[in-house]
């Protein structure tokens, strides 16, 4: 087909050389073969009849034509981590939370090299809504500048594979430190996530001679990709497709009025954040549709983005209006007015957003409140985000047949969903949705682990 997969917001396109613009089209490609192959699977598992040849609502763009009258819908979700949100009353100790480094986002305490030495790599592993942000400080600690992202590491990955030298200017320039090297950057052995009992994850978080996305030039204002492990480009698409199938329960067919019950239910992604289930549950709606069934795909480019930022809460020192000339997006397709405007029309694909008082001006950002606060952590800054991705969809022709959950998920004291297997009982909490577990299960399989997102690049 006649169709081409672009870079986030169409980054790095004037920079890179067409053969690695080629390369990035046949990732996306391969992804999409392999995540549809992983559906028909389900399928052929659930005994659909034709599950090899039916024609699934999610779409691959590159390998079917898909109708140029197609609608474009936004997806949004908040982002900042709905998590906290829900652990903490206290919206300080949720800020606080937010902004530390660790490995839980790998279920680890550290990561070790190939010998056992400790390997340095802890990121914000609390930032999972596909938004991560660092703070820029003054002398004087005063809060000078806010940057937020939302490319995920993969991509980065990618880029490293194929023109390192550009991945060491960018890092150069927003670390002001011409010293790193494509050394700095570059894993010299594997990587692997341990637990507290000192037990490897059971494969390389990062393989030998590949890019580390936890290395420390990415911390700090530096910042220029995500790094929790969940926030990867793939586990977007993963979402995507793994919604494409009607589930059916002991009432019928599962709706889409509990995104937490749908992710439950797929086991595609962690039915506590924000993102991911909002996420599949728009996909699933609109295939599930029993009056308007449609068909689905990604929109090129396909990418999480910076929807908007609630400028209008933001106020200076002397609480006058904060200027729009406060948000400067750094990368990706977007502008301060749109991002400032009515979220509902925003069309921003914006990746890089820094937030800074204007020169000229007599104050800093820190100066400046939220609610007559001060802004003190960017994490006050990070409340005021929307993201969005956007999905193409169009009439379906046919209905899907439903096939069993996958997953089902148990609810701790703290009221947070665990995913397990349908077949396994929940022995610490409760039930969340018992109605998931009937009928019977299909054959069991490996649920999908979505920590580490989906393969890189």
């Amino acid at each position: 087909m006649n169709w081409t997969f672009h870079t986030p917001g169409q980054v790095d396109e004037d920079v890179l050389a067409p053969s690695v613009l080629r390369a990035w089209d046949g990732w996306h490609r391969e992804e999409a073969v392999s995540n549809i192959e992983q559906m028909r699977k389900l399928l052929t598992r659930a005994s659909v009849d034709d599950a090899l040849t039916v024609t699934l609502p999610y779409a691959n763009p590159a390998a079917e034509a898909i109708p140029d009258d197609r609608g474009q819908i936004p997806v949004p979700w908040d982002g900042f981590p709905k998590r906290l949100t829900d652990l903490h009353d206290d919206p300080d100790v949720a800020d606080a939370a937010s902004e530390a480094r660790g490995y839980d986002d790998l279920g680890a305490v550290r990561l070790v090299d190939e010998d056992g030495r400790v390997v340095e790599g802890p990121v914000r592993h609390q930032q999972d809504e596909y938004l991560e942000w660092e703070a820029e400080r003054d002398g004087e600690g005063r809060l000078v500048a806010v940057t937020l992202v939302a490319e995920g590491y993969d991509y980065w990955d990618f880029l490293f594979k194929h023109d390192p030298a550009l991945v060491v200017e960018f890092f150069r320039d927003s670390s002001k430190n011409n010293a790193i090297s494509e050394r700095d950057l570059r894993t010299s052995s594997n990587i692997y996530a341990v637990d507290a009992r000192g037990n490897r994850d059971r494969g390389p978080l990062i393989r030998a001679g590949r890019y580390n996305w936890r290395h420390p030039f990415n911390q700090g204002p530096g910042i220029r990709h995500l790094s929790h492990g969940a926030n990867s480009l793939g586990a977007e698409i993963n979402l995507a497709v793994t919604s494409c199938l009607p589930r059916k329960v002991a009432t019928g067919t599962l709706d889409a009025s509990s995104p937490q019950r749908l992710m439950c239910c797929t086991g595609g992604g962690n039915p506590n954040r924000s993102s991911d289930p909002n996420i599949a549950a728009l996909a699933y709606g609109a295939v599930i549709d029993k009056a308007r069934p449609q068909r689905f795909t990604l929109t090129d480019p396909i990418g999480l983005y910076i929807r908007s930022i609630k400028l209008a809460a933001i106020k200076g020192p002397r609480k006058q209006d904060a200027p729009i000339e406060l948000l400067t997006v750094e990368r990706g397709i977007g502008t301060a007015d749109e991002l400032a405007g009515d979220p509902e029309t925003s069309r921003s694909r914006a990746l890089r957003v820094r937030i800074a008082a204007p020169p000229g001006v007599d104050y800093v950002l820190g100066d400046m409140t939220i609610n007559e606060k001060k802004i003190t952590r960017g994490a006050q800054l990070a409340r005021l985000v929307t993201m969005h991705l956007f999905v193409d969809a169009w009439p379906a022709t046919a209905e899907m047949p439903a096939i069993a959950c996958k997953s089902a998920c148990c609810l701790d004291q703290s009221g947070q969903l665990h995913l397990v297997d349908r077949s396994v009982p929940c022995t610490d909490g409760e039930d969340a949705f018992p109605e998931l577990r009937d009928p019977q299960p299909a054959p069991p399989e490996m649920l999908a682990r979505e920590r580490l997102g989906r393969r890189m690049p």
